[in-house]
């Protein structure tokens, strides 16, 4: 017989962290578990539902979703937009099967154990406004915790990507799109006088577009 892959003991997935074996239940072969949720309640699980992701807490989860969203079964049928911003946070950072995690959890972005409870993350954060999503920020490269957080518009959002190119003029340094929004130009304007004409960054912020005539 095969040996078993020992029980991943101290192992923290989603909100459950394993602290011991615990026996199969009669009839049932399935490998259990002994884990403890982030709100103190501890159980047994199936195993490996618990390490795929399958079983993510001790159903906390869920009630909260039902608590923060409305009442009743109406609600439970549509989520509020702030606890939508909670469970993809939550996905990505801590779901190996999630196409984003390589991004977040992947490359060690966490979440702070105090919004691993929507509550705590709902108090802090605040209701989110129309238009916006969950953003990093001051440090875009920093974990999910009060502080470094903020709710932005999708140009906040695309302004603070790690890929942006940062230009410093008159004592400041901002993205090429906050330069073209602050001097009224078009972005493919400003970005062909940087890149194709070679202009220096003052002409190119202070030269007027040319004006376009009817044909």
């Amino acid at each position: 017989m095969a040996a078993r892959n020992p029980t991943p003991l101290g192992q923290r997935f989603n909100r459950l962290t394993i602290i011991a074996d615990a026996p199969c239940r009669p009839g049932n072969n399935n490998r259990r578990a002994l884990a403890r949720c982030d709100c103190g309640t501890e159980k047994t699980y199936v195993l490996s539902e618990v390490v795929l992701g399958k079983t993510r807490s001790c159903g906390c989860i869920h009630r909260e979703g039902v608590s923060y969203r409305g009442h009743g079964h109406t609600a439970e049928r549509k989520r509020s937009p702030e606890f939508e911003s909670w469970a993809s946070m939550m996905t990505r950072c801590t779901n190996p099967k999630s196409r984003y995690f390589a991004y977040y959890g992947g490359r060690g972005i966490s979440i702070c154990k105090r919004w691993t409870t929507f509550a705590n993350f709902l108090a802090d954060m605040g209701a989110r406004p129309e238009g916006t999503t969950l953003d990093r920020h001051p440090n875009r490269d920093g974990n999910y915790e009060p502080g470094n957080c903020r709710w932005a518009t999708k140009t906040e959002q695309a302004n603070n990507m790690a890929s942006n190119t940062h230009f410093e003029f008159d004592g400041r340094s901002q993205t090429i799109a906050e330069w073209a929004a602050e001097y009224g130009l078009a972005y493919n304007t400003f970005i062909a006088r940087l890149h194709r004409l070679k202009w220096p960054i003052e002409r190119a912020l202070k030269t007027p577009p040319r004006r376009s005539y009817p044909r």
